[in-house]
């Protein structure tokens, strides 16, 4: 296959398997990945895992594209803000950048991730995205013509930095680091999965190529987990941001993405406590209504200051366990 701008192609990711390239488990990942990479002579390096929406981004001298991992959608027309900084970045030259595109906002002068199911307008969004962005660049798999995913990573890495090295404040480098032993590898997992953004580490062969296919043995994901036991009394799905507001009852059905709300063990063992927010519930948590800049809320009187789907807490968008009825405002 040929690589070049214009033509979308699969993001690569870890070969499936847990235990084997998906870990949750610390000590499993360095004895099951790291160790026999160590012992091949090579060495591995290590990244955060961003929890965001991942893009391999185009760019050919004149026409800029941003593939998505799904189904590898165009979406540059709805990226204002990372096509200029791409145009700025690269000018008259020519590059793949494959990379995780974060949504947040400003808190104190920093930019904070919002949660990743905020940011999914950036796949099946119709409006430019006006929040602030950060595109996290971690490999390069094509440059002025030349196709580069035969290169081993670390080439390709070193490349990378090269043509990252002015600083932008939309397109930024994702943070490595080299692991060459044991104890260094656990530093760098720990380090990768305390990063802002980040749902673990990712874990790669240094010497190796950015395959086609898809599905790489050479890389690893690792992800932290807190779990506890829970049970599941509420189920609900959760659908764009932007949907039509006379087609949510379409997006709704449609929606793969769900949510829920459980209950734990209480202190006797055997009566399950809902987990709940402490916060009591008001009319408006409970009337699913779509707001407009500038309009007001017919709920609560006050203006809109953005666009956005207000009452999700309502009756309609939940199916509950009969022992566990819906809250009204007041509860």
């Amino acid at each position: 296959m040929q690589v070049r701008p214009g033509k979308a192609i699969k993001p690569l990711k870890p070969a499936e398997g847990y235990g084997h390239y998906e870990f949750d488990d610390l000590d499993q990942v360095i004895a099951n990945f790291i160790k026999p990479i160590l012992e091949e002579g090579s060495y591995a390096v290590v990244e955060p895992k961003w929890d965001g929406v991942r893009l391999v981004v185009h760019y050919d001298g004149e026409d800029f594209y941003a593939f998505t991992e799904d189904r590898q959608r165009d979406r540059a027309e709805i990226l204002p803000e990372l096509q200029q900084a791409i145009v700025d970045l690269l000018g008259e030259r020519t590059a793949i950048i494959d990379g995780e595109l974060l949504l947040g906002r400003i808190v104190d002068g920093q930019f904070k991730p919002v949660m990743r199911p905020d940011m999914m307008k950036v796949v099946v969004g119709k409006e430019p995205i006006t929040d602030p962005i950060r595109f996290c660049a971690f490999d390069l798999l094509y440059l002025d013509g030349e196709d580069l995913t035969d290169y081993p990573l670390h080439e390709r890495r070193a490349k990378l930095e090269q043509l990252l090295s002015h600083p932008s404040e939309t397109i930024v480098l994702t943070p490595q680091k080299v692991v060459r032993s044991v104890e260094e590898a656990t530093e760098a997992i720990e380090w990768a999965a305390s990063y802002i953004g980040s749902e673990g580490a990712m874990i790669k062969d240094a010497n190796s190529a950015y395959e086609l296919d898809g599905r790489s043995t050479n890389w690893a994901k690792y992800k932290r987990w807190k779990s506890i036991k829970c049970f599941i009394i509420g189920i609900s799905k959760v659908f764009p941001p932007n949907t039509d507001p006379d087609n949510w009852k379409q997006a709704f059905r449609e929606s793969q993405t769900y949510i829920f709300r459980c209950a734990v063990l209480g202190p006797d063992g055997k009566t399950l406590v809902p987990i709940e927010s402490k916060r009591l519930l008001t009319p408006s948590d409970l009337k699913l209504r779509y707001v407009r800049a500038g309009e007001e809320d017919p709920v609560t009187g006050k203006v809109a200051s953005k666009n956005e789907w207000r009452g999700r807490d309502d009756h309609r968008l939940w199916t509950m366990d009969a022992r566990f009825p819906n809250r009204d405002a007041g509860e």
